[in-house]
């Protein structure tokens, strides 16, 4: 058997097709809570891109690490085995780094909502003082 041919097709065993699983995942996740009506389909866009791309830069970082790993440590019998088992803890990572990105997206929306709660509650404010005062 023609060692060029073998390694041609071993080389593909390592592609997971993590992207495309991922963003079809994630998609029909968000799409459900946007037929439940749980989330506006704006942000469901938004989830869907951050979610997935966090996702997959993770899952790939792991991959490339765990494949590292294995023909560094083990040989290069080992490259798909460590390939694969790189991307779970790496991979696992990445709702920190998506929860972390949603929240520096939604800092103006949360600022302007602490704004309008202050606008909101400063006439009944000024009405519990005035009738403090008058007692």
């Amino acid at each position: 058997m023609d060692n060029k041919k073998t390694l041609s097709h071993a080389e593909d065993l390592t592609d997971f097709e993590i992207p495309y699983i991922t963003f079809i995942v994630h998609t029909a996740s968000n799409a459900k809570r946007v037929w439940r009506n749980d989330l506006a389909v704006e942000e469901a866009v938004i989830y869907i891109l951050v979610d997935s791309t966090t996702k997959i830069a993770f899952a790939s970082l792991g991959k490339v690490t765990g494949t590292a790993l294995g023909i560094t440590l083990f040989g290069p019998q080992f490259t798909l085995l460590w390939g694969r088992y790189g991307c779970n803890p790496i991979g696992s990572q990445s709702n920190y780094a998506s929860n972390f990105i949603k929240k520096a997206l939604a800092r103006h929306e949360e600022k302007e909502l602490k704004e309008s709660f202050f606008i909101l509650t400063e006439p009944v404010l000024n009405k519990v003082d005035e009738i403090q005062n008058a007692k």
